[in-house]
């Protein structure tokens, strides 16, 4: 979920030139993060319309050629404000609406799981909910499916990329991995799964520096008769497929998350024993 470069430009005014001639105002977007909006949208914040103001619509989904979800950043409108008070004081702030005919669970739920994710892990929180619409507090950074070099199929060829990344991009990205194993571990303390962990849902915010996983929509405290383990590994799955690269690059790791991926190496590859060959021999 990140903006466009030109749309970021034009909207918080962020390149060193525009910023000579531009005037801009920062505005809150959660008591972490802020961004610097244009004059030219200041308007909006002190005079509200009558409904939101789209910014940029960050993401769609379909089915069947027909629009199911939008997922968009807004101004919030003057009926927003009344309703959500968190809305006032993050005007800004990331809006998901689900289109007529779209299957979703209730959004009290996904607005609960939200709630419970944010408190277990200090993030930025939910600000609101209706029948069809979810409002949470934007989290501007890049994700993890955008930072990786490891995106080739088959896994084996990842190997070949890896090491021929500099050390410290891949330093970086084992950081970074390391702190969304961190947040699942916390999560899964309290017996609550995302459910969904793709490497699009992890963002890096370089202000403050710092991972967030973002998008709840399918996540849930552990139900009766589930399986934990399971749970737990699909969670996990995709980054410690990544730390497997990272190791097969930069040589065996000494942390959870290192052990984590040779425990279930296994379960990772068709042909685990090549990754673990690659990693032994650095």
């Amino acid at each position: 979920m990140n903006l466009l470069q030109d749309d970021l430009t034009r909207i918080f005014a962020i390149h060193p030139l525009i910023l000579i001639v531009t005037e801009i105002r920062r505005v809150p977007l959660s008591e972490l993060h802020n961004i610097r909006l244009a004059r030219e949208y200041w308007e909006l914040l002190d005079k509200p319309p009558k409904s939101d103001f789209t910014l940029h619509t960050i993401a769609t989904k379909e089915a069947l050629g027909q629009k199911t979800m939008l997922a968009e950043l807004v101004i919030a409108g003057k009926e927003t404000r009344e309703k959500f008070p968190l809305a006032d004081k993050y005007p800004v702030h990331f809006k998901k609406t689900y289109l007529p005919g779209a299957l979703h669970r209730d959004t009290s739920e996904e607005f609960a799981a939200l709630n419970l994710a944010s408190q277990i892990l200090e993030s930025p929180g939910p600000i609101g909910y209706s029948p069809h619409t979810i409002r949470s507090c934007f989290i501007p950074g890049k994700t993890l499916d955008r930072l990786t070099p490891f995106t080739l199929e088959p896994p084996e060829q990842n190997v070949e990329v890896g090491r021929k990344c500099p050390e410290l991009q891949l330093y970086g990205l084992w950081m970074l991995l390391r702190e969304a194993y961190d947040n699942l571990y916390k999560l899964h303390e309290k017996n609550f799964f995302h459910r969904d962990l793709e490497l699009h849902n992890c963002t890096f915010c370089p202000r403050p520096t710092k991972l967030f996983l973002i998008d709840f929509g399918a996540a849930n405290e552990l139900k009766p008769g589930e399986d934990r383990g399971k749970l737990k590994f699909n969670d996990l799955k995709q980054i410690l497929t990544q730390a497997i690269f990272v190791q097969c690059a930069l040589g065996k790791q000494s942390d959870p998350l290192a052990e984590a991926s040779i425990l279930h190496a296994q379960n990772l590859f068709r042909d685990a024993s090549y990754f673990l060959r690659r990693i032994e021999e650095l």
